[in-house]
């Protein structure tokens, strides 16, 4: 196997994953706008209170960009966004913790 076909595949499957996460995270963010009405009514909330989780979703975008780019620079792309899952999945596995203290503490 030469070493520009390698490249080429090494690139294809690069830019595959990246599309993927492209829509998968594209994905997230249509069904947390879908979500919103059905968070109101399960949290009894008022429309302000419900618009609130949108704004709090999108403005992590903001708030987050620079110390991600911030990484990007220290780290590269690559080890970037491995940075990032890594972060993604330590607040998913602190975030279910958390939700299962607050739910033996209430039910």
């Amino acid at each position: 196997m030469t070493s520009t076909a390698l490249d080429r595949k090494t690139t294809l499957v690069s830019i595959g994953i990246i599309g993927l996460m492209f829509f998968i995270f594209g994905f997230v963010s249509w069904v947390n706008a879908i979500l919103i009405p059905y968070f109101k009514i399960a949290c009894e909330l008022s429309n302000f209170q419900s618009y609130l989780v949108a704004f709090a979703f999108y403005i992590s975008y903001l708030l987050m960009s620079m110390p991600a780019s911030y990484i990007l620079k220290k780290l590269g792309y690559k080890n970037g966004i491995m940075v990032g899952f890594g972060l993604w999945q330590w607040e998913h596995c602190y975030s279910s913790r958390l939700l299962m203290d607050v739910h033996t503490l209430f039910f």
